[in-house]
C-alpha cells in the first residue's frame, strides 16, 4: 500500500475540518473523517492535543507577561498560570486584572486571594484551591492536594 497517497486521496475525499462538524449520518466527526461518537480520540491523541494546547498557552503567557516572562516566575507559579488560562481561556483570565497585577507585583498571596474570589473558583470546586495554595507555598505538592 502507498500511505502517501492514500493520505492524500482520503484528504480531498473526506476534506479536512478543524472543527467539529455533524457528517451527512449526522455523526460529530473532525479532522480527516474522524467519526468522535464511534471512534473517539486514544489517549496517545489525547495527550498530543494537551500537548499543543499547553504550547498555544504558554505563548498566550508570553504575550501577556512579558516574552521574558518563566525568568520572572517559579516553576509552580508557570504552572498556576498556565493551568488558569487554560481553564479560563486567555480571554476571559485578562479580565482578572487584580490578580494579573499581583503576579507582575510578585504578590503570590494576592493573586491567590483573587483568584479564589472569583466565579470560576466558586464553580470548579477544588482545583482554585489547589492552584492557590500551590502559589502560597510555592510548592508542587499542593497540587497533589
Amino acid at each position: 500500500m502507498n500511505r502517501d497517497r492514500l493520505i492524500q486521496t482520503l484528504r480531498r475525499d473526506e476534506g479536512v475540518e478543524l472543527h467539529p462538524y455533524k457528517d451527512t449520518q449526522g455523526i460529530l466527526t473532525i479532522g480527516i473523517g474522524r467519526n468522535l461518537e464511534g471512534v473517539g480520540i486514544s489517549n496517545d491523541e489525547a495527550d498530543y492535543l494537551l500537548s499543543n494546547d499547553i504550547d498555544r498557552v504558554v505563548s498566550d503567557a508570553a504575550r501577556l507577561f512579558g516574552e521574558d516572562w518563566q525568568e520572572s516566575f517559579t516553576d509552580v507559579q508557570q504552572e498556576v498560570i498556565v493551568n488558569l488560562i487554560f481553564n479560563l481561556g486567555i480571554g476571559t483570565f485578562q479580565k482578572f486584572r487584580k490578580a494579573i497585577a499581583a503576579f507582575k507585583a510578585g504578590d503570590m498571596n494576592a493573586a491567590a486571594d483573587e483568584i479564589l474570589d472569583s466565579r470560576a473558583a466558586r464553580q470548579t470546586g477544588q482545583r482554585y484551591h489547589r492552584l492557590a495554595e500551590a502559589l502560597r507555598t510555592n510548592s508542587g505538592e499542593a497540587f497533589d492536594v
